[in-house]
């Protein structure tokens, strides 16, 4: 299913554009109102296709739209065009199978060992989503590099990777590191 988010306005007008603000982020949406004690409340109708696809773990957005364009997405048994937006409401067919919509979220804590990769690109050997195999699409928060260890956040709700990771939602990250000799000042000069 779509996801959702919802806003408030006291207006009702039709082929209304509402923006809804979380954080830093502002997205114009268009919607459908609801009426309620206190006023209109809109609800968000629609998404984008490969927004829909990656939600429902089938892929990433980009590959998404690569499949889009190979013609291997049906919406309503038609053809699928890039950029094209879908309902709730929608039937979605990819290869020929229908996309359930939203998965529920999931979120879990790793601690990644040497040697894995923290990516979900497939073209490395040792990536952590191989590493875990869990049946749903998981996306690391964060990265770890390939000869550390630690703890590392995964999860399938892109929305959230892109909140906490992205600089504009300015979010401290403390690292914490050993290293093998005496820090001095010629070490920190190396550095």
């Amino acid at each position: 299913m779509a996801s959702r988010d919802t806003a408030r306005q006291s207006t009702y007008s039709k082929n209304t554009f509402i923006e809804i603000q979380q954080g830093q982020s502002i997205w114009s949406v268009p919607f459908v109102a609801l009426w309620g004690m206190e006023g209109v409340w809109m609800e968000v109708t629609e998404i984008r296709l490969n927004k829909y696809l990656s939600e429902a773990g089938i892929c990433s957005r980009r590959e998404a739209d690569r499949q889009i364009e190979e013609g291997h997405v049906l919406v309503n048994g038609k053809t699928a065009t890039k950029g094209q937006k879908v309902k709730k409401t929608d039937c979605v067919e990819y290869c020929g199978r229908e996309v359930m919509g939203t998965p529920e979220a999931v979120l879990l804590l790793l601690n990644k060992p040497v040697g894995i990769v923290c990516t979900a690109e497939k073209r490395e050997k040792h990536n952590v989503v191989d590493f875990m195999g869990y049946p749903v699409r998981l996306y690391p928060v964060g990265r770890l590099d390939k000869n550390s260890r630690g703890l590392l956040l995964m999860t399938n709700q892109g929305d959230l990777v892109n909140q906490i990771m992205r600089s504009r939602y300015y979010h401290e990250k403390e690292y914490i590191v050993r290293v093998d000799r005496p820090i001095d000042a010629a070490f920190i000069k190396r550095m």
